[in-house]
């Protein structure tokens, strides 16, 4: 059997890891001191209907963006292992010396990622099919019980 081969970390590699993390801590700081507190606050000034509304309309983003764009990084990713048969690739950031793994194991982490991907894209759709919708919402703060159900799949 051959020698094992090593990627071995570049001061520019760790430099470019460490910068990453940092705007991702640092987008997530934004996010968390400036972005969801400024939508609190304007969420508290409308009515408590109108309030629900847009809380739904965010969920639902958060829910369709974020798994679509994860899922499209990773077919990428996915694609370029099974091309390569290789893991990590080649010029990849590695922070300390990484064995690299080739063959039929390369292969399968390739085709798990293309199947989480594929769930990825199907949780939103999944999620709009359950979710309360906005004419529930209405449905609800018109009516003078509030105890309509609010889900599609609820027994009317």
């Amino acid at each position: 059997m051959s020698e094992p081969e090593f990627i071995e970390p570049t001061p520019q590699g760790r430099r470019k890891l460490v910068v990453m993390i940092a705007c991702l801590a640092l987008v997530g700081l934004m996010l968390d001191q400036w972005l969801f507190p400024a939508w609190s606050r304007h969420l508290q000034t409308l009515p408590l209907c109108e309030r629900s509304i847009q809380m739904m309309g965010a969920l639902r983003a958060a829910f369709l963006v974020v798994p679509l764009i994860v899922g499209v990084f990773a077919v990428i990713i996915a694609r370029q292992w099974l091309r390569l048969r290789q893991f990590p690739l080649p010029g990849a950031w590695v922070w300390r010396r990484t064995r690299i793994q080739r063959g039929r194991i390369v292969q399968l982490r390739a085709y798990a990622l293309l199947v989480m991907s594929a769930l990825a894209w199907l949780v939103p759709i999944y999620v709009f099919a359950v979710m309360i919708t906005d004419e529930d919402i209405a449905r609800v703060c018109a009516s003078p019980s509030t105890d309509a159900p609010m889900s599609r799949n609820a027994p009317q």
